[in-house]
Protein backbone atom coordinates (compact mmCIF):
# COMPACT_ATOMS: atom_id res chain seq x y z
CA UNK A 1 0.00 0.00 0.00
CA UNK A 2 1.33 3.44 -1.26
CA UNK A 3 1.99 5.90 2.07
CA UNK A 4 1.00 9.55 1.30
CA UNK A 5 4.18 11.56 1.27
CA UNK A 6 2.83 15.40 2.37
CA UNK A 7 5.16 18.29 2.40
CA UNK A 8 6.91 19.27 5.32
CA UNK A 9 5.89 22.72 5.87
CA UNK A 10 3.87 26.05 4.14
CA UNK A 11 5.66 29.34 3.92
CA UNK A 12 2.72 31.66 4.88
CA UNK A 13 2.96 35.39 4.22
CA UNK A 14 0.75 36.60 6.61
CA UNK A 15 0.36 40.07 5.77
CA UNK A 16 -0.75 38.85 2.14
CA UNK A 17 -3.47 36.18 3.48
CA UNK A 18 -5.04 38.75 5.66
CA UNK A 19 -5.23 41.18 3.10
CA UNK A 20 -6.43 38.56 0.80
CA UNK A 21 -8.84 37.97 3.34
CA UNK A 22 -7.74 34.04 3.31
CA UNK A 23 -7.71 31.05 6.22
CA UNK A 24 -4.63 29.95 6.99
CA UNK A 25 -6.55 26.25 5.20
CA UNK A 26 -7.20 28.54 2.43
CA UNK A 27 -3.80 29.69 1.77
CA UNK A 28 -2.48 26.46 2.05
CA UNK A 29 -4.20 25.04 -0.21
CA UNK A 30 -3.51 27.78 -2.77
CA UNK A 31 0.44 27.48 -1.78
CA UNK A 32 0.34 23.97 -2.62
CA UNK A 33 -1.67 24.04 -5.97
CA UNK A 34 1.16 26.68 -7.01
CA UNK A 35 4.10 24.76 -5.81
CA UNK A 36 2.66 21.90 -7.82
CA UNK A 37 2.26 23.43 -10.94
CA UNK A 38 5.51 24.82 -10.65
CA UNK A 39 7.41 21.38 -10.47
CA UNK A 40 9.85 20.80 -12.99
CA UNK A 41 8.72 17.40 -13.24
CA UNK A 42 5.46 18.25 -13.74
CA UNK A 43 4.10 16.66 -17.02
CA UNK A 44 1.22 18.79 -17.56
CA UNK A 45 3.22 22.28 -18.61
CA UNK A 46 2.26 23.78 -15.65
CA UNK A 47 -1.00 23.27 -14.40
CA UNK A 48 -1.67 21.23 -11.21
CA UNK A 49 -3.78 18.26 -11.75
CA UNK A 50 -3.71 16.67 -8.35
CA UNK A 51 -7.25 15.38 -7.04
CA UNK A 52 -8.98 16.82 -4.86
CA UNK A 53 -8.70 14.05 -2.21
CA UNK A 54 -5.38 14.04 -3.21
CA UNK A 55 -5.04 17.60 -1.82
CA UNK A 56 -6.32 17.12 1.28
CA UNK A 57 -4.53 14.22 1.92
CA UNK A 58 -1.33 16.59 1.89
CA UNK A 59 -2.50 19.22 4.86
CA UNK A 60 -4.67 16.75 5.87
CA UNK A 61 -7.99 18.61 5.78
CA UNK A 62 -10.71 17.55 4.62
CA UNK A 63 -12.46 17.24 0.62
CA UNK A 64 -15.58 19.61 1.36
CA UNK A 65 -12.48 22.18 2.74
CA UNK A 66 -10.45 21.56 -1.06
CA UNK A 67 -13.54 22.46 -2.51
CA UNK A 68 -14.84 25.90 -0.62
CA UNK A 69 -11.12 26.88 -0.74
CA UNK A 70 -11.07 26.42 -4.68
CA UNK A 71 -14.07 27.35 -5.23
CA UNK A 72 -13.25 30.91 -3.42
CA UNK A 73 -9.91 30.94 -5.24
CA UNK A 74 -11.85 30.55 -8.46
CA UNK A 75 -14.08 33.58 -7.67
CA UNK A 76 -11.65 35.91 -6.47
CA UNK A 77 -9.26 35.38 -9.60
CA UNK A 78 -6.52 33.62 -7.33
CA UNK A 79 -7.14 30.28 -9.11
CA UNK A 80 -7.71 29.76 -13.00
CA UNK A 81 -8.68 26.57 -14.57
CA UNK A 82 -7.32 24.67 -18.15
CA UNK A 83 -9.33 26.29 -20.74
CA UNK A 84 -9.76 22.70 -21.87
CA UNK A 85 -9.07 20.53 -18.86
CA UNK A 86 -11.59 22.44 -16.62
CA UNK A 87 -9.79 19.90 -13.51
CA UNK A 88 -6.49 21.14 -13.96
CA UNK A 89 -5.77 24.33 -11.66
CA UNK A 90 -2.65 26.76 -11.22
CA UNK A 91 -2.37 30.31 -9.67
CA UNK A 92 -3.11 33.54 -11.90
CA UNK A 93 -0.53 36.68 -11.76
CA UNK A 94 -2.54 38.19 -9.03
CA UNK A 95 -1.41 34.95 -6.66
CA UNK A 96 1.65 35.27 -7.86
CA UNK A 97 1.86 39.59 -7.33
CA UNK A 98 0.26 39.49 -4.26
CA UNK A 99 1.92 36.72 -2.28
CA UNK A 100 5.18 35.62 -4.05
CA UNK A 101 6.68 39.30 -4.74
CA UNK A 102 6.98 41.09 -1.19
CA UNK A 103 6.48 45.09 -1.03
CA UNK A 104 7.59 47.08 1.63
CA UNK A 105 3.76 46.74 3.51
CA UNK A 106 4.83 43.07 3.37
CA UNK A 107 7.82 43.70 5.25
CA UNK A 108 6.23 44.76 8.59
CA UNK A 109 4.14 42.71 10.99
CA UNK A 110 1.18 45.42 12.11
CA UNK A 111 -0.98 42.62 14.14
CA UNK A 112 2.04 41.83 16.10
CA UNK A 113 2.99 45.23 17.29
CA UNK A 114 0.54 46.96 19.60
CA UNK A 115 -1.94 49.39 17.90
CA UNK A 116 -2.42 52.89 19.33
CA UNK A 117 -5.15 55.09 18.50
CA UNK A 118 -4.59 58.26 17.45
CA UNK A 119 -5.30 59.98 21.01
CA UNK A 120 -2.17 58.44 21.97
CA UNK A 121 -0.18 59.94 18.63
CA UNK A 122 -1.42 63.56 18.79
CA UNK A 123 -0.74 65.91 21.49
CA UNK A 124 -3.18 67.94 23.61
CA UNK A 125 -3.23 71.77 21.90
CA UNK A 126 -2.74 72.56 25.75
CA UNK A 127 0.33 70.70 25.77
CA UNK A 128 1.84 71.84 22.95
CA UNK A 129 5.08 74.24 23.94
CA UNK A 130 5.86 77.59 21.87
CA UNK A 131 9.45 79.18 22.03
CA UNK A 132 9.76 82.60 22.28
CA UNK A 133 13.07 84.59 22.55
CA UNK A 134 13.40 86.08 26.52
CA UNK A 135 13.89 89.60 25.76
CA UNK A 136 12.80 90.40 29.34
CA UNK A 137 15.67 90.26 31.45
CA UNK A 138 13.25 90.55 34.49
CA UNK A 139 11.36 87.03 34.11
CA UNK A 140 15.12 85.42 35.07
CA UNK A 141 14.61 86.94 38.40
CA UNK A 142 10.94 85.08 39.63
CA UNK A 143 10.80 83.15 42.66
CA UNK A 144 8.60 80.23 43.10
CA UNK A 145 5.79 80.55 46.33
CA UNK A 146 6.32 76.69 48.75
CA UNK A 147 2.44 76.74 48.42
CA UNK A 148 1.62 76.85 44.80
CA UNK A 149 0.33 80.90 45.31
CA UNK A 150 1.18 83.47 42.85
CA UNK A 151 4.26 85.43 43.75
CA UNK A 152 4.95 89.08 43.20
CA UNK A 153 5.60 88.64 39.18
CA UNK A 154 2.20 86.74 38.91
CA UNK A 155 3.74 83.28 38.52
CA UNK A 156 1.92 80.18 39.47
CA UNK A 157 4.38 77.15 41.19
CA UNK A 158 4.85 73.99 38.68
CA UNK A 159 2.76 71.94 41.16
CA UNK A 160 0.29 74.03 40.39
CA UNK A 161 0.81 74.28 36.99
CA UNK A 162 0.61 70.39 36.37
CA UNK A 163 -2.56 70.52 38.09
CA UNK A 164 -4.23 72.99 35.88
CA UNK A 165 -3.22 71.08 32.85
CA UNK A 166 -3.07 67.04 33.33
CA UNK A 167 -1.26 65.13 31.23
CA UNK A 168 -4.24 63.00 29.62
CA UNK A 169 -4.16 59.14 30.46
CA UNK A 170 -3.43 56.37 27.98
CA UNK A 171 -6.05 54.96 26.63
CA UNK A 172 -5.60 50.78 26.65
CA UNK A 173 -8.88 49.80 25.11
CA UNK A 174 -7.35 50.61 21.92
CA UNK A 175 -4.08 48.59 21.67
CA UNK A 176 -4.73 45.76 19.59
CA UNK A 177 -3.42 42.20 19.65
CA UNK A 178 -2.65 39.37 17.00
CA UNK A 179 -4.33 36.84 18.87
CA UNK A 180 -7.75 38.89 18.88
CA UNK A 181 -7.21 39.80 15.28
CA UNK A 182 -7.55 36.14 15.13
CA UNK A 183 -10.09 35.25 17.55
CA UNK A 184 -12.12 37.53 15.25
CA UNK A 185 -11.38 36.16 12.24
CA UNK A 186 -12.29 31.98 13.49
CA UNK A 187 -15.14 33.48 14.94
CA UNK A 188 -16.56 34.84 11.42
CA UNK A 189 -15.39 31.47 10.08
CA UNK A 190 -16.92 29.53 12.04
CA UNK A 191 -20.63 31.51 11.17
CA UNK A 192 -21.28 32.60 14.60
CA UNK A 193 -23.15 36.10 14.61
CA UNK A 194 -21.81 39.17 17.12
CA UNK A 195 -19.07 39.40 18.76
CA UNK A 196 -16.37 36.58 20.10
CA UNK A 197 -17.44 35.38 23.81
CA UNK A 198 -15.41 36.02 26.35
CA UNK A 199 -14.46 32.51 26.45
CA UNK A 200 -13.46 32.36 23.25
CA UNK A 201 -10.86 35.38 23.26
CA UNK A 202 -9.48 33.12 26.30
CA UNK A 203 -9.34 29.86 24.63
CA UNK A 204 -7.41 31.75 21.41
CA UNK A 205 -5.15 34.08 23.64
CA UNK A 206 -4.28 30.96 25.26
CA UNK A 207 -3.01 29.06 22.34
CA UNK A 208 -1.36 32.15 20.60
CA UNK A 209 0.70 32.25 24.74
CA UNK A 210 1.17 28.21 24.39
CA UNK A 211 2.45 28.81 20.25
CA UNK A 212 -0.45 26.02 19.38
CA UNK A 213 -2.04 28.30 16.48
CA UNK A 214 -1.98 25.54 14.21
CA UNK A 215 -4.17 23.64 16.86
CA UNK A 216 -6.79 26.45 15.82
CA UNK A 217 -6.91 26.38 12.20
CA UNK A 218 -7.57 22.29 12.48
CA UNK A 219 -10.13 22.75 15.04
CA UNK A 220 -11.56 25.33 12.44
CA UNK A 221 -11.23 22.99 9.20
CA UNK A 222 -13.11 20.40 11.28
CA UNK A 223 -15.85 22.36 12.38
CA UNK A 224 -16.44 23.92 8.66
CA UNK A 225 -16.76 20.66 7.29
CA UNK A 226 -19.05 19.64 10.19
CA UNK A 227 -22.88 19.15 8.98
CA UNK A 228 -25.62 19.92 11.65
CA UNK A 229 -24.15 21.39 14.39
CA UNK A 230 -25.75 23.12 17.45
CA UNK A 231 -23.41 24.79 18.97
CA UNK A 232 -20.35 25.46 17.19
CA UNK A 233 -18.55 26.59 19.58
CA UNK A 234 -18.84 24.11 21.81
CA UNK A 235 -17.26 22.08 18.87
CA UNK A 236 -14.60 23.92 18.45
CA UNK A 237 -13.33 23.95 22.16
CA UNK A 238 -14.19 19.86 21.98
CA UNK A 239 -12.23 19.54 18.74
CA UNK A 240 -8.94 21.92 20.04
CA UNK A 241 -8.60 20.00 23.23
CA UNK A 242 -8.58 16.84 21.59
CA UNK A 243 -6.37 17.50 18.87
CA UNK A 244 -2.45 15.86 19.87
CA UNK A 245 0.29 18.58 20.98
Amino acid sequence: MLKMVRFNYTTINHDARIRLGLSINEYCVFDLIYNLSNNPKNTQMGWCYAKKETLGDYLDIGRATVFRAINKGLKIGLLEKHPEQPAFLRGTGKWYESVMIKNESQSETPYINKRYGPSQNDTDKRLKMRTYKDTNKDNDNFTVEPNGSVNKKGIKSVGELLNHHPIAPENDSQIFYEWQAEAQRIWVELGLSGEPSRGFFKHVKLAFKRKRQGRLGIALSYCKDAIGVEDMEKLFYWRYANEPA
